[in-house]
């Protein structure tokens, strides 16, 4: 498994400082956040998107890391621009050197049948995913109408496409399920991607990964034993992410060389 930062939380940094403090940090990887400023939708779905995409790439790799994945965390149900973002956001994905798309915040918005338009909408999503070779990661949340892995399996069942996998946050598989474990097996070889992180039982806030009741070692465990070889992307939105970085990477691998992995 890789070690990976993610860029949205250094937003106050340029794209090659982010990098760098990720490496210096102990990185293996960075998850490409479309919410930093310098990769953001607007720019990226212009008609030099994908020469973007591809100097964002070869920035990663002067800063020694690999392209975990590239996301965008949004509305997209209800929201009809951020869906047509989405749709030209999913295909440059190869550009910046990945295969996984990353998005969630599916279904908060009050339309009726909003359900229904989730199953089209993420079908339609695939559609795109699939033509360019991306796998499409969602992101299950608390609250969410995908917030569970329950929810998260009904999708992959009604939409049907083999590019439906899952970006699974550990601290929210903890928040969510009775069985947390059983959860990460359930989603099994869906499982393309990780957000790792601290969490207190019943409080949604995300906290560094010794802090909380969260014991992560059962399930990066259960993530190996599930076939799992991506990324473990440190998932912390406080102020000084860059700082608290090599302390939580050297802690999680520390877990992972204790698991052999």
């Amino acid at each position: 498994m890789l070690i990976a930062g993610r860029n949205q939380v250094l937003d106050s940094m340029s794209l090659e400082e982010g990098f760098r403090a990720l490496k210096t940090a102990g990185a293996d990887a960075v998850e490409l956040c479309h919410e930093h400023p310098a990769m953001s939708p607007g720019l990226m779905t212009g008609p030099d998107g994908a020469d973007l995409a591809r100097r964002v790439g070869a920035l990663v790799a002067e800063a020694g890391l690999r392209p975990s994945a590239v996301g965008w965390h949004c509305e997209y149900v209800t929201n009809e621009a951020n869906f047509g973002q989405l749709l030209k956001l999913i295909p440059l994905a190869p550009a910046f050197g990945t295969d996984i798309f990353i998005t969630s915040g599916v279904g908060r918005g009050e339309a009726p049948n909003k359900a229904e338009l989730l199953v089209e909408r993420t079908r339609a999503l695939c559609d795109v995913a699939e033509t360019s070779g991306v796998r499409l990661a969602i992101e299950y949340e608390p609250n969410f109408i995908v917030g569970d892995t329950d929810s998260l399996m009904r999708l992959c069942d009604a939409v049907g496409s083999d590019a439906l996998c899952a970006n699974l946050d550990l601290g929210h598989v903890f928040l969510v399920e009775s069985d947390p474990i059983g959860a990460v097996r359930r989603v099994g070889r869906r499982t393309a991607h990780c957000h790792v992180e601290g969490m207190a039982t019943g409080v949604h806030k995300h906290l560094v990964p010794w802090e909380g009741d969260l014991n992560l070692a059962p399930y990066l465990r259960a993530l190996a034993e599930e076939g799992f070889d991506g990324a473990l992307a440190l998932d912390l939105y406080r102020a000084g992410y860059a700082e608290a970085a090599p302390a939580c990477f050297a802690y999680l691998r520390g877990m992972l060389d204790a698991l052999g992995h």
